[in-house]
């Protein structure tokens, strides 16, 4: 497969395999080619980076009982007076293994609790029919992040791009990020000033802009879509 995957729910496993240090080899090579290619999969991979790497953070270093190593020692073969790198080989493969099972635990809960937006904006044509479907996960103190459902109307003019802001109160347009422009869904984590200004925002609307973005910071073409942006909570 020279091409990433589109489904967001295989996205989110590689993406967290990847920001774990699980996937390794050949297989680690290619998804850092995708996520070159693919913004959803390079947002994903954020994600996953910035809500597991607290996690090692807080891991303390634990002396296994000496029966323990005995027993490894006696599976592996190695004699009684194995030397401290093999020990540490080993320290480190106990280590891997028990992340990886605290991984497959994280994406159980998610697929079984699934997170529930605590914002949301239903963006639509002039004929009321959906273009874009907005939701904000998470708190505004804490990890937040967006998930943008595209309709096949999302297509902008041709050599342009749409581009989404918060309109807080009493404040300029924030950016938050490039629309996609083919159907399907995708998720970003968002930056501490996108979650301040989300904080202070009843509307979002969205640009049409030069390809890539705006070029100054505030929308530059036209606002072509304004919608409410309604607490879920």
């Amino acid at each position: 497969m020279n091409r990433p995957p589109q489904d967001p729910q295989l996205l989110s496993e590689l993406a967290a395999h990847y920001a774990l240090g699980t996937m390794r080899g050949a297989a680690r090579r290619r998804l850092e080619r995708w996520r070159a290619l693919s913004p959803e999969l390079d947002a994903q991979c954020w994600y996953w980076e910035e809500r597991l790497m607290p996690l090692l953070q807080g891991l303390k270093p634990l002396e296994p009982p000496s029966r323990v190593w005995q027993g490894i020692r006696q599976r592996l073969h190695l004699a009684q007076s194995a030397p401290a790198r093999t020990r540490w080989r080993v320290a480190a493969w106990a280590a891997a293994l028990f992340l990886a099972v605290g991984l497959g635990a994280v994406l159980y809960w998610n697929r079984v609790t699934p997170e529930k937006p605590v914002e949301a904006a239903l963006i639509v044509d002039p004929s009321g029919e959906p273009v874009w479907q907005v939701e904000v996960y998470g708190h505004a103190d804490a990890e937040r992040h967006l998930s943008v459902r595209t309709t096949a109307r999302a297509k902008p003019p041709a050599g342009r791009t749409y581009e989404l802001w918060a309109l807080p109160k009493n404040g300029n347009p924030v950016s938050l990020g490039l629309l996609p422009q083919e159907e399907g869904a995708m998720q970003r984590v968002l930056t501490q000033p996108q979650r301040e200004a989300l904080s202070r925002s009843e509307k979002i609307a969205v640009s049409v802009e030069p390809a890539g973005g705006s070029p100054t910071g505030q929308p530059t073409g036209p606002v072509v879509f304004v919608a409410p942006l309604r607490g879920l909570g």
